[in-house]
């Protein structure tokens, strides 16, 4: 069975990269590996990068950059670190994947390459969860950035006045939007507080 849910601040920072004392997010991270009742060692985590590798992971891959994980793999957990860039969960019937989905991933192709790799196994029904993600209203971005992301996904588009970026648009995929990451920031975690 395929569970999908998204942390909060209330179960504390799982992230090395931002400077939180590493001794309390490796508890934080225990925490959630017992909550899952997996080892420690069978949630996967990736150094996000901004870029379109993806992942291929099992239970014993060690830590790989890149910005999403995919398995075909049981009782394994994919983990995908976001405060304003967007999470997405994929499924099918035989493979899951944690995408994490920012401006510049988006710009090169990181949802595509992902969904390319459930391809390659045969699958073609994948359905999408989008987690709390800064809305377009938020994401206020250069004109020229607005103008270069636009033109290759124009469901980003918000208005030219504030040229402020969705990046929680909906694709052909069945996808669930929860919440903004900006506009109720308390419960997440968001650069834009």
């Amino acid at each position: 069975m395929v569970r999908e849910f998204f942390t909060s601040r209330a179960d504390g920072n799982l992230a090395l990269h931002v400077g939180d004392d590493p001794e309390i997010v490796s508890q934080n991270r225990l925490s959630l590996s017992t909550r899952l009742r997996l080892p420690a060692h069978h949630v996967k985590y990736m150094n996000q990068v901004h870029g379109n590798d993806v992942g291929i992971v099992n239970k014993e891959s060690p830590l790989v950059t890149a910005d999403a994980l995919f398995t075909t793999e049981k009782e394994i957990a994919l983990v995908v670190l976001v405060a304003d860039c967007a999470p997405i969960l994929l499924r099918s019937e035989r493979a899951i994947a944690a995408v994490h989905v920012g401006r510049q991933g988006l710009v090169k192709n990181i949802i595509d390459n992902t969904i390319k790799a459930f391809h390659q196994i045969g699958d073609r029904e994948i359905y999408a969860t989008i987690g709390p993600a800064i809305c377009g209203a938020c994401y206020e971005v250069s004109p020229e950035m607005y103008r270069d992301v636009i033109a290759e996904f124009p469901a980003c588009a918000t208005n030219d006045k504030d040229h402020s970026l969705n990046l929680r648009f909906r694709s052909n995929l069945s996808i669930t939007e929860p919440w903004s990451s900006y506009y109720e920031p308390k419960p997440m975690y968001s650069g834009k507080f």
